[in-house]
C-alpha cells in the first residue's frame, strides 16, 4: 500500500535506505520528527526550526494553515513530541541558512525541506543543505504544489537537473548527484 503522508514516505525512505543521519528543516510541531525517531531507531536527526510567528499577509502562511500557528505553544509540543528521543535528536532553533553552518559537509543520508515555502527561502535551503548531504543521499521536501506553493516547484526545478514528485502529499525527492548548484 501506498504512503499518504509525508512522515510514512520519509519512515520507507530512511528504512529501505538504511540512513542513519538526516535533518528535517521546519519542524514545527514535531509530528514528523517524532515519527521518524519513533519507527526509525537507528537515525540520528538535526531538527532545525525558528519556532517564530509566521506573517499572516503572507499567501503561504493561510495555505500552510499557519496563519494562526503559537510558535509558543508549537514549541513546546515539538519539546514533548521529542524528548524521549533527545540521545538522537541535534535541535537547532534559529534562521536555517545560519544552521547549516553548524552542519559539517558531507554526513547526512538525507535532508527533508519543510520551512518557509516562498522561492528565495526553498533556494536558500537547498543551496545551503545540499552539500550536507552525502553522495547517494536524498535532498527531498513537502509541498511540491504548483497552486498553492509555486516557490517551491520554482526552486526544486532551478536547483536539480532530476528530481521526482513523488505523488505522496506533495513531496518531491532528488538525487544529491542530480544538484546542479
Amino acid at each position: 500500500m501506498k504512503p499518504k503522508k509525508r512522515y510514512w514516505w520519509l519512515i520507507n525512505m530512511i528504512v529501505k535506505n538504511e540512513f542513519s543521519m538526516g535533518a528535517e528543516i521546519g519542524c514545527a510541531n514535531g509530528a514528523t520528527t517524532g515519527r521518524l525517531l519513533r519507527y526509525c531507531k537507528k537515525l540520528k536527526l538535526y531538527a532545525v526550526d525558528k519556532w517564530e510567528k509566521v506573517d499572516k499577509n503572507l499567501p503561504e502562511a493561510g495555505q500552510m494553515g499557519m496563519e494562526n500557528w503559537d510558535p509558543k505553544k508549537g514549541f513546546i509540543r515539538f519539546s514533548k513530541v521529542t524528548q524521549m528521543y533527545k540521545d538522537r535528536l541535534t535541535v537547532l532553533r534559529g534562521d536555517s541558512v545560519d544552521a547549516s553552518k553548524l552542519v559539517e559537509d558531507g554526513i547526512l543520508d538525507f535532508v527533508f525541506i519543510d520551512a518557509d515555502h516562498r522561492y528565495p527561502a526553498v533556494l536558500n535551503d537547498i543551496i545551503a543543505w545540499a552539500p550536507k548531504v552525502k553522495k547517494g543521499g536524498i535532498i527531498c521536501g513537502h509541498d511540491f504544489d504548483s497552486v498553492r506553493f509555486p516557490g517551491v516547484v520554482r526552486a526544486v526545478e532551478e536547483s536539480f537537473s532530476d528530481f521526482e514528485d513523488t505523488g505522496i502529499d506533495n513531496v518531491w525527492m532528488a538525487k544529491k548527484e542530480d544538484y546542479v548548484y
